[in-house]
């Protein structure tokens, strides 16, 4: 016979989140089941592991170099002996797989998102979700982001949350680059669950351990990047770092006096990074990071010293700054990362 049980008892058997229960989430449209045995053990051993670092690179409006950033971040990481992951979780207008040569219409993120939802992720396989490349010594791996941006609604904010913590028990760094724009109708996600277009951007603020806010320091993207560092507070508890790209010879202290005048005062620029628009230019056409293509370059020594602190690296692995033959900057198509397996 079944023991009688005490009202008390019944309801202490209710989970507090009533999406535990076999029922459809109406966030996501995924069914929802309780957790087994296995899961439980897998909870267990994740606690017991030590969490990876998500830094997410983002910005006010423009292109100030957010993607560029976020590879030569994960590239300098993965030189100083890190397990890296880098996604492009821009679903506005993700470029990290056309930057690194990976060409196709596979979407990473999509794939990644789904095989988390299935269970199915495997962070040591190859696959398109997680492929392993190699930028010269570097080797890390790269979810590549949307092919068509009218395929934002693929991305779901519970899905990409839960994709990023399940890439941050497999990596010691995972660096995800995002959108500018993070804002959502108020609205129409008080009235329904129905995902919309910032989603991704908020949700890789919201789970971020830091938090790299990036402009550039001209005329209109220095009063973007003050507006963008005065708003990141509020969408995100993560440690921000401000860095000031393409800096002219001569202009940080000019910049510094303007952020003084009109900046947020509870935060400064830490970073500059000054303007090689050749080396630059030279990477991108390469396909490849500064390390390989100019190791050399002010650019890429500045983003190294700023990698190795903001990902707590030790001393670079790679020889450091190498005396490169030939001319300084000479394109080379055989610079393009190797991936071992097609995206």
């Amino acid at each position: 016979p079944l023991e009688e049980k005490s009202f008390d008892e019944l309801v202490a058997g209710i989970p507090d989140d009533l999406s535990q229960l076999y029922v459809v989430d109406p966030r996501t449209g995924m069914l929802n089941q309780p957790e087994t045995q296995t899961d439980q053990a897998d909870s267990q051993h994740a606690a017991g592991h030590k969490r990876g670092r998500i830094i997410v690179v983002w910005s006010g409006a423009g292109a100030p170099g957010r993607s560029f950033l976020a590879i030569e971040l994960a590239t300098e990481a993965a030189l100083a002996g890190k397990k890296v992951t880098l996604v492009d979780a821009d679903t506005r207008a993700s470029s990290i797989a056309a930057r690194l040569g990976m060409l196709g219409e596979t979407s990473g993120i999509v794939r990644l998102c789904r095989s988390v939802e299935a269970g199915t992720f495997s962070p040591t396989a190859d696959t398109d979700a997680h492929a392993r490349i190699r930028i010269g010594k570097a080797v890390l791996r790269v979810t590549t982001g949307l092919p068509r941006p009218s395929r934002w609604q693929e991305v779901g904010k519970a899905a990409l949350k839960r994709s990023l913590e399940a890439l941050r028990q497999a990596s010691e760094v995972v660096i995800v680059d995002v959108a500018a724009p993070a804002d959502n109708d108020h609205d129409v996600s008080f009235d329904t669950f129905a995902p919309q277009r910032d989603d991704a951007t908020l949700t890789a603020l919201e789970v971020a351990d830091d938090v790299v806010v990036v402009g550039t320091a001209d005329a209109v993207g220095l009063p973007r990047l003050m507006r963008a560092a005065a708003y990141a507070p509020e969408l995100t508890q993560a440690r921000i770092s401000v860095v000031v790209n393409q800096v002219s010879k001569g202009a940080v202290r000019g910049v510094k006096r303007a952020w003084e005048r009109f900046g947020p005062k509870t935060m400064q620029p830490e970073v500059f990074i000054p303007k090689d628009a050749e080396a630059v230019e030279h990477a991108l056409e390469a396909a490849t990071a500064l390390s390989h293509s100019a190791p050399r370059s002010p650019v890429r020594a500045v983003i190294r010293e700023f990698a190795q602190s903001l990902c707590e690296c030790e001393e670079n692995l790679e020889t450091p700054l190498k005396q490169v033959r030939g001319r300084r900057f000479k394109a080379r198509l055989n610079t393009a990362p190797s991936v071992t397996r097609g995206t």
